[in-house]
């Protein structure tokens, strides 16, 4: 089982890492619109992930999350 946790791990934390961090906009940008994704920014030694509102979580926190909450 432990194999499949990790495996569930790693394909959340991939999705979300995939995904687009801006929206699209158009010829009127929507400033409304919030990134659906996070940026990604090597900082100070470690992996950081920021949020469309510039929340911050580094990457090893994202996977510490993300495997407690499928414990």
């Amino acid at each position: 089982m432990r194999q499949e946790k990790y495996a569930a791990v790693a394909q959340i934390v991939s999705a979300l890492i995939a995904k687009k961090g801006l929206p699209e906009q158009g010829t009127r940008p929507d400033p409304s619109l919030k990134a659906e994704g996070i940026s990604i920014r090597f900082e100070e030694g470690k992996v950081n992930l920021y949020d469309g509102e510039k929340n911050r979580m580094t990457l090893e926190e994202l996977i510490q999350y993300v495997d407690r909450y499928l414990s």
